[in-house]
């Protein structure tokens, strides 16, 4: 079932790959920018939910069973 979610991401984003201009340094540029501020949003995302995290002060144990084999 993850595979199948995965090709509804894929396959659009193959589709828009190829009618990009590698070529053309402005596109090739903004590209980079993208890239650049869709990681600041995820590394943004994980450190607000580690705060969020480390900001709940709880000393509870939590039991976690041993995995079957």
């Amino acid at each position: 079932m993850v595979q199948f979610n995965k090709m509804f991401v894929m396959l659009p984003v193959m589709f828009a790959a190829r009618k990009l201009d590698g070529e053309d340094p402005n596109i090739v540029n903004m590209l980079r920018i993208a890239y650049a501020v869709m990681q600041v949003v995820c590394v943004s995302a994980v450190l607000y939910v580690y705060l969020k995290a480390q900001a709940i002060k709880d000393d509870k144990v939590v039991y976690v069973p041993p995995a079957a084999t």
